[in-house]
């Protein structure tokens, strides 16, 4: 499994408050993305990287919008 993966994702979701589902349809367009993954379902190389590239983007998104909502 991609712990690591899970566990980043976790963490966006744990920050953001968003549901599970929510998370999945934003990183993958894939409301059961958590589930598959701590059921250990397989997942495909370019799959994985566009997991990977997706949390990296709504992450920096979401924390320029907070320094933005901050300096207000």
């Amino acid at each position: 499994m991609e712990q690591k993966l899970l566990s980043d994702i976790e963490a966006f979701r744990d920050a953001t408050g968003l549901s599970e589902h929510r998370v999945g349809i934003i990183l993958a367009k894939n409301g059961r993305l958590l589930e598959r993954l701590r059921a250990d379902r397989p997942f495909q190389v370019p799959t994985v990287r566009k997991i990977k590239d997706a949390l990296k983007r709504e992450t920096a998104i979401r924390l320029a919008t907070q320094q933005s909502d901050a300096a207000k």
